[in-house]
């Protein structure tokens, strides 16, 4: 499982657990097809609000990097708009001061 402090602003990651699975390919035999079904993605635009503080006081955040002061993205499988933002709210919760900007279809 990556952490939060190993995203990089540059790099898109995926979130998610079992709904993030790719689909098992057809396998015949009647299988029905709804098995392969992907749920839509969404990105996920995201800082840290507490990291941005400490810089500006020209101190450093203990458990970030520096980099959570700017914008990541973030595409994340959800079954829609609202579930992808309480996808990214249970990973990016707001009380560790991260502020989630943005989401939209990917």
């Amino acid at each position: 499982m990556t952490s939060v402090t190993d995203f990089s602003p540059s790099e898109t990651h995926y979130i998610g657990g079992k709904d993030d699975a790719k689909p098992p390919a057809a396998a015949g035999g009647g299988r029905d097809n709804l098995e392969n079904t992907q749920m839509p993605s969404f990105e996920i635009t995201v800082y840290n609000q507490s990291v941005r503080d400490k810089l500006k006081e020209g101190e450093r955040h203990r458990d970030l990097k520096d980099e959570w002061a700017d914008p990541h993205y973030v595409e994340i499988s959800a079954q829609d708009e609202p579930d992808a933002r309480r996808k990214a709210m249970a990973k990016f919760p707001a009380e560790k001061g991260f502020v989630i900007v943005a989401v939209t279809p990917a």
